[in-house]
């Protein structure tokens, strides 16, 4: 929807309403998927009201993602659909609390993990030549965040290696690497919350819920909002370095103006004639 606008409603109202009549009866169903398309419908115009640029290249950008385009947002979606299926019988009363924030986090953790990937994909400029070296150390740094952190889980319990991991790609590779390296870390987060094991075992759903959002919405943050104000950084100097070669033009001609003589200065005297 951010990329080709709000027009393409109906087609996210009928995948929803397809997948939501596979789990639960028709009525429920269509409520349900009217309640998931109010999220990104509330996201797209919370995000356009404050002039969100698909670019992402600004650190306003970046935050209000994650704090309006996904948590914000994914709020209205969680509740409708919670609601109705509780009105439904399709989960008891008393769940209600548990399938409104898994709800929630599963919205959440997909605008979170895809968003940031896809509009990469649209306003990425692709090399015309592949730099090997380059194209190497982006497959070693996705190849070593899986192993790293598919380790330091199940070995260790220790989610926090995924931060460092997400700084290197944002530090070598701008959006361009975090999104992906942010991708990878947040799907296996998410797998190891849902089967709970590693940091998640022995945790009650909604304590994994808890910690899964605030992890994943620190990881996401950190590695955008940090490949942000690198960009931000770069084109500043960039900025700054333009504007000292138009001054330095501007010196010189000026320079070459004073020392080169005019027609004036080149003309000679007129020679006087001899008084009678």
């Amino acid at each position: 929807m951010l990329v080709l606008g709000a027009r393409v409603w109906p087609g996210l109202l009928a995948g929803s309403i397809l997948i939501k009549a596979e789990l639960m009866p028709l009525a429920p169903a269509l409520l349900s998927g009217v309640g998931s398309l109010l999220g990104p419908v509330c996201a797209y115009f919370l995000l356009r009201r404050i002039g969100f640029s698909t670019k992402l290249e600004r650190q306003k950008d970046a935050l209000a993602l994650v704090f309006l385009g996904a948590l914000a947002a994914m709020l209205v979606s969680s509740t409708v659909g919670t609601i109705v299926i509780v009105s439904a019988n399709v989960i008891p009363a008393h769940q209600f609390l548990v399938a409104w924030f898994t709800w929630w986090t599963g919205d959440a953790m997909g605008v979170l993990a895809f968003t940031p990937l896809l509009l990469q994909f649209r306003h990425r400029r692709w090399p015309r030549y592949v730099y090997w070296r380059r194209l190497a150390e982006a497959i070693i740094l996705l190849l070593g965040s899986l192993v790293c952190f598919l380790a330091s889980l199940h070995l260790l319990n220790a989610a926090f290696v995924a931060f460092p991991l997400i700084g290197w790609a944002a530090v070598r590779f701008g959006l361009a690497g975090a999104a992906p390296v942010g991708l990878v870390i947040s799907v296996i987060d998410t797998v190891t919350a849902v089967h709970g094991v590693g940091p998640y075992l022995d945790e009650t759903l909604l304590t994994r819920m808890v910690v899964l959002q605030l992890f994943n919405s620190s990881a996401v943050l950190g590695g955008l909002f940090l490949a942000v104000t690198i960009m931000e950084r770069e084109h500043a100097r960039w900025t700054i370095e333009q504007t000292a070669d138009r001054l330095n033009e501007v010196i010189n001609h000026l320079e070459q103006s004073r020392t080169t003589p005019t027609v004036a200065d080149r003309t000679p005297p007129p020679k006087r004639g001899r008084s009678d």
